[in-house]
């Protein structure tokens, strides 16, 4: 017996999925705990600065002002990557998000130096949804541009999980 093969149930690859990914940039908030260790490191040896004859105010401030500069760089930066990327998980598990299917059309490449989002459309025969990212901006889900080995191209058949604005999953025909 022989079975028909329609169009949807193409298999598809998987290229991207939040549930499989670490947010990018959530390393990036160990810089700040930097300074707040360097701060924390100062401020604990305002005793022997004073000794010497050093300003101890002087250092007690410095070393304040780094342990709170640096701790709110970190909250920043944990705040913008790792609580978005947990929102979009749990769109995800919730079932709160909307699938897309069709061919990419319109495909505007990212520069190697991020200085330009990649952008696209998703033509589903239909309706049209465009697609717009850069690995530099802060925001959860895919943003692997072709500068850095993102795989999107024009006439390209993908399937795109979003959650608002946002690719929580990407997969593509082989």
């Amino acid at each position: 017996m022989l079975t028909q093969v329609l169009p949807d149930s193409v298999h598809y690859r998987v290229l991207y999925d939040v549930r499989h990914s670490f947010p990018d940039t959530a390393f990036a908030a160990f810089v700040p705990l930097i300074f707040v260790l360097i701060g924390f490191l100062v401020y604990r040896q305002r005793a022997v600065i004073a000794r010497y004859g050093g300003s101890s105010l002087r250092v007690s401030f410095f070393g304040l002002a780094a342990m709170v500069i640096g701790g709110a760089g970190a909250l920043f930066l944990i705040v913008g990557t790792v609580f978005p990327d947990i929102g979009l998980r749990i769109a995800l598990a919730d079932g709160h998000y909307q699938v897309h299917e069709g061919i990419v059309a319109n495909f505007v490449p990212g520069d190697s130096g991020d200085h330009r989002s990649e952008s696209w459309s998703l033509d589903t025969g239909t309706e049209s949804f465009s697609y717009s990212y850069s690995p530099s901006i802060l925001e959860p889900g895919y943003n692997l541009t072709a500068a850095h080995g993102g795989q999107i191209a024009n006439g390209l058949r993908v399937r795109v999980w979003n959650v608002g604005r946002n690719i929580a999953r990407l997969e593509v025909a082989p």
